[in-house]
């Protein structure tokens, strides 16, 4: 007797360390779906002529997240599994492949910084190339030659500098440019460009460059 009634007490611990784990994954399963619901569905807008990179077909979203002074932002890892490279995407009656997935920034002289997502597709990669960019003001650069792997920047002294996308942080103000590798650095005033180079110029860095160093609180 005294056998049985312990098995029907370690039966009856079991069934309670039981029922608690069920209980324990039934919360964690609510959290999770809880966080997952709350999570902010991010709204792509397509344009097709009204960017710096036109003809192409460009998404973004504008959003001031302040989401570019720290890395491996949860934003991040939500945006990206709403729209993970791979994704097709439909615009116009046509189907896009997302190809690229990147932060990015607008400056416009009449508005405030607009911080986002911007969603690159496949059909396009590297048609911007090759890109030739001069500069009105040749004290120091003569000009900048984009290909599909980085950009080549001519001196008015000769030197040559090449940047590798691979290697490129770029850091993009209202009056300049920052372009930096391991190797080289150079800061390129907007004035020495033309308002319509400069927008391509940031348009191109911020699509292929591997880094965007974007600050929310120094924008000059």
């Amino acid at each position: 007797m005294g056998s049985i009634l312990n098995n029907l007490q370690l039966l009856g611990i079991a069934a309670m360390i039981l029922a608690a784990l069920l209980l324990m994954y039934w919360g964690i399963t609510v959290y999770r779906n809880t966080q997952r619901e709350s999570q902010p569905a991010y709204q792509l807008s397509f344009h097709s002529s009204s960017h710096p990179l036109a003809p192409q077909v460009f998404a973004d979203t504008c959003q001031s997240l302040n989401i570019f002074t720290q890395y491996n932002n949860p934003q991040d890892e939500r945006f990206l599994a709403q729209y993970p490279i791979g994704r097709t995407l439909a615009y116009d009656g046509e189907s896009y492949l997302i190809s690229r997935v990147k932060k990015y920034l607008t400056l416009d002289d009449k508005q405030q910084p607009q911080f986002g997502y911007a969603v690159y597709f496949q059909v396009y990669e590297k048609s911007e190339f090759p890109l030739h960019i001069g500069f009105t003001d040749q004290k120091r650069y003569i000009g900048i030659m984009l290909d599909a792997k980085g950009c080549t920047v001519i001196q008015t002294d000769g030197k040559i500098s090449r940047l590798p996308y691979a290697e490129l942080c770029v850091k993009i103000r209202r009056q300049r440019f920052t372009m930096k590798t391991p190797r080289y650095e150079h800061t390129i005033k907007r004035s020495d460009l033309s308002l319509a180079d400069g927008t391509l110029l940031a348009a191109v860095l911020q699509k292929y460059a591997a880094k965007l160093d974007l600050d929310t609180t120094d924008i000059a």
